[in-house]
């Protein structure tokens, strides 16, 4: 006999919420394996992870920055540039390899942040690492050149100026207008949907 939808669903969510509960763990196998399942869940877990992002406790926030990028869905990108301001450098860098992760999709809501706050050092360089990567100037970015080449050329001729910007002396007074210009092109040109 098949279960109704709405106890199907709230057995999902009483799931997600059991594991999100054992990302906050004693024993690393036990939270990494709440991780997995939470990854496995994919986009059901997003709102989950949305909330315990925040947590108090560096470890909690690692894990579901973790979780988000390998989820690597555009809904989890807001967090993961907020995450790229987190105190702890490890969750920074999983913020950064997240949004790399999410694709181009990440883009434009990364510059936007970047835009509104370029004084952020931190922003600026969690921007950088992903920018970098995006632009193909990363030697992992082999795949993307290899397969995306056109885009690539875009994406590069595009994001240039920003990097060029992040890597200059004042980049909280150069960024906004270049970002600006970046955001209106990867719309027109369709580069980062």
């Amino acid at each position: 006999m098949k279960k109704p939808e709405s106890t199907s669903r709230q057995d999902k969510e009483a799931t997600i919420k059991a594991l999100i509960a054992e990302l906050d763990c004693d024993e690393m196998p036990a939270c990494q394996k709440a991780r997995h399942s939470l990854v496995g869940m994919r986009k059901a877990a997003i709102p989950a992870l949305l909330e315990v992002i925040k947590s108090p406790k560096s470890w909690v926030r690692w894990e579901a920055t973790k979780a988000l990028g390998q989820i690597a869905d555009p809904a989890g990108a807001p967090a993961l540039i907020e995450a790229l301001e987190d105190k702890e450098p490890d969750v920074r860098w999983l913020a950064a390899e997240g949004l790399i992760t999410t694709g181009r999709k990440s883009l434009i809501p990364l510059l936007q942040t970047l835009a509104e706050r370029p004084d952020s050092v931190r922003l600026q360089e969690g921007a950088h690492h992903v920018l970098h990567h995006m632009a193909g100037r990363d030697f992992r970015s082999g795949h993307h050149t290899a397969t995306h080449q056109t885009q690539r050329v875009k994406l590069e001729r595009i994001l240039e100026p920003v990097l060029d910007a992040l890597e200059g002396t004042t980049p909280s007074q150069t960024l906004p207008p270049i970002v600006r210009v970046a955001i209106s092109e990867l719309k027109q040109q369709k580069v980062a949907t």
